[in-house]
């Protein structure tokens, strides 16, 4: 029996020590790497959300971002004119071209869009509303200005660009009253890479995104430039210096992802070693699997079964946050079962 409990205790302690592989790998799961996620595969929003036309990053990111200063959003006007059909009279529509930008027009902070007046009104309206709701409701803020695109393509598939935003600034929508005109500031929380698209290249990949320079050291184009330079194998794909989007970015988890890099703790401080985590794993922990293992030579084949599956179950409630180990643990109970021969 000796000999019995200590095979299962170091096996029980190499489990145990694989937990950090665990958890590490549970959380890169916090990325969302699939193609409904917007920070991979973005589409302008119906009904909500801005493109922004004719505008330079590099100077949308000075002005919001080192200058402060909020932005308002211009609409074209419409030209309407009419059908007459017999009984019905159809207005149309026509959007005229836009004139060309000039650097004056680059550097004010008047943002271009392509929408006419009224139909910015209803989307800057329900983007403001969407907006507040998630901060009402979440805590957090999803609105983000995006500077810049990597268009790209999936392995085998030559025909389905997908855009990825490159530069995420945090916005906000405000207005001093229902009459007053919409204006953009910068939340002053942290601007930051898409932390998704990193991920997902470096996967599929083999690509490394490079991570942005501090704030006060970023020049956008330099950037870019960068993850040009890293892309450079995949012929088709490009980034769009200047293609830029308000829109609505989730970052909860990516807040986790980043909370939970050992990386970023300090060494007398790694998680491993948080009070927590030894309570978790070790107070009492030990002594547990030993009283558990302790077993008489009357024991039965099924009572030395179930001290097996208590225990187990033991460390899968220890250890819930990691599915995969709870399946190793069910494997073990089912393999121990299998063995016929098993004597206590």
């Amino acid at each position: 029996m000796a000999e019995q409990s200590t095979e299962l205790f170091n096996l029980v302690t190499k489990m145990l020590e694989s937990i950090k592989a665990k958890l590490e790998a549970s959380r890169k799961e916090l990325l969302d790497l699939g193609l409904r996620n917007p920070l991979l595969n973005y589409k302008t929003p119906k009904g909500k959300g801005l493109k922004i036309v004719q505008e330079k990053s590099e100077f949308i990111f000075d002005i919001l971002a080192r200058q402060n200063k909020a932005m308002t959003f211009l609409g074209i006007p419409e030209k309407k004119g009419s059908k007459i059909n017999q009984e019905v009279v159809e207005d149309d529509t026509e959007v005229p071209e836009l004139a060309q930008p000039t650097e004056e027009s680059y550097q004010d902070t008047k943002l271009q869009t392509s929408e006419t007046e009224q139909k910015l009104q209803t989307r800057l309206l329900n983007t403001y509303y969407f907006a507040r709701t998630s901060i009402e409701e979440q805590g957090v803020n999803i609105l983000y200005l995006a500077l810049g695109m990597l268009k790209w393509y999936e392995q085998g598939n030559t025909e389905t660009s997908r855009c990825a935003p490159l530069l995420l600034i945090p916005v906000e929508l405000e207005r001093s009253s229902a009459q007053e005109r919409f204006r953009l500031k910068y939340t002053g929380s942290e601007i930051g890479a898409n932390l998704s698209l990193q991920a997902k290249m470096k996967a599929d990949f083999n690509i490394s995104i490079p991570d942005m320079p501090d704030s006060e050291e970023m020049n956008v184009n330099s950037y870019f430039r960068l993850i040009e330079d890293h892309i450079a194998k995949e012929e088709l794909w490009s980034v769009e210096h200047d293609e830029i989007e308000l829109g609505f970015f989730s970052f909860g988890k990516f807040m986790i992802y980043n909370d939970l890099d050992v990386a970023k703790w300090p060494d007398a401080h790694q998680p491993g070693s948080h009070e927590n985590i030894l309570a978790l794993l070790k107070p009492g922990f030990n002594q547990t699997i030993n009283l558990m293992l302790k077993t008489t030579k009357t024991s039965t084949k099924k009572q030395t079964q179930m001290r097996y599956l208590k225990l187990l179950m033991l460390i899968a409630h220890r250890c819930r946050p990691s599915w995969q180990l709870m399946k190793g643990m069910i494997w073990l109970y089912k393999a121990r079962q299998a063995q016929g021969n098993h004597k206590p």
